[in-house]
């Protein structure tokens, strides 16, 4: 290698979104200023070169984040979106108990699918007032809260929890509280570096019978082949009189289970279940394949039955519901 491609190669990975030095630039290219490639990358040109168009530079692969799998323009751009979000829509109507913020409304996010409106699916879908753009918490994660806060003695009692691909600032709030024996687990532990987790696969989980007193499977069902023997997995670790919860996608319209094991490419699964990595769109029978596993199952909605104060300001899907499975 020449010196001064070292000298490029070496420049631009520490500095992945900045032109080489002037002596190491090219001729400009009219190509886009991010093009991000396997090899050759683009980056943004150097204000003393504007009049000259853009700069073609040599770059290494965009640093990624193990925790979200996006690269760092991205979470830039999700940044400065954010903090104009922040400054527009600053004022109250949407409550975060996570961060402490307000605002008017927060935003709205989602996978705008035709399944998922035929079939009035809760807890997935593009939503209105989802995402607070200050933390980063959605509905879900703002009903977990609310639903150990007001339905629970969790936060108060010594308690071991098993958190498989927890969101993260329900993970935060969970580990902040001395009485939590949080132990988080996933099939890709080092997207969860920050909770110390373990590497876990939920249809063989290697820990003891009745090990942990809450379990929390949230939006990870869905996306396992043999989701039964991942249920009875569940109960099994399950202290007698402890409780998992176990959010999925629910479509509220269907009375069975959509599911096809033929349908394997993404294209198909996007039409038939809404996402490209579901591999089912659960129905009403998905309360039997609770029971099944050996749960007493049971549904919780805080609209409905009123155990959150002032619960519009939290900005909930009056839709989903909590699902309990219990051992008793």
């Amino acid at each position: 290698m020449s010196d001064k491609m070292r000298l490029n190669r070496s420049w631009a990975s520490c500095h992945p979104f900045c032109p080489r030095p002037e002596d190491a630039i090219p001729s400009p290219s009219r190509r886009p200023a991010f093009a991000w490639g396997t090899r050759r990358k683009y980056a943004p040109m150097h204000p003393a070169q504007i009049e000259a168009g853009l700069v073609r530079v040599h770059v290494l692969d965009p640093p990624h984040s193990p925790a979200t799998g996006v690269n760092a323009f991205e979470r830039a751009i999700r940044r400065a979106r954010n903090q104009l979000f922040k400054a527009v829509f600053s004022g109250e109507g949407c409550s975060c108990m996570f961060c402490g913020k307000s605002y008017r409304r927060f935003l709205h996010q989602g996978v705008r699918a035709d399944v998922f409106k035929k079939h009035r699916v809760s807890g997935a879908g593009f939503k209105k007032n989802v995402r607070c753009p200050n933390c980063g918490s959605n509905q879900r994660t703002r009903l977990l809260h609310l639903f150990f806060e007001f339905r629970t003695e969790i936060y108060e009692k010594d308690v071991r929890v098993l958190h498989i691909s927890p969101k993260r600032p329900i993970a935060r709030e969970l580990r902040r509280h001395q009485n939590i024996d949080h132990v988080c687990g996933a099939l890709f532990p080092e997207r969860f570096a920050e909770f110390r987790a373990v590497r876990l696969d939920v249809t063989d989980i290697e820990f003891a019978d009745g090990e942990f007193d809450v379990v929390i499977c949230n939006h990870v069902l869905e996306h396992v082949r043999e989701d039964e023997t991942a249920m009875k997995e569940i109960y099994r670790v399950l202290t007698p009189g402890g409780f998992a919860v176990l959010q999925v996608p629910l479509a509220l319209d269907l009375a069975e289970t959509l599911e096809d094991p033929k349908v394997v490419e993404k294209r198909e699964r996007i039409h038939a279940y809404g996402q490209k990595d579901h591999l089912r769109l659960y129905g009403l029978d998905y309360f039997d394949r609770l029971r099944n596993a050996g749960f007493r199952v049971s549904r919780d909605n805080p609209f409905k039955n009123q155990w959150v104060p002032d619960v519009e300001n939290f900005c909930l899907d009056k839709d989903e519901d909590i699902f309990l499975g219990s051992k008793d």
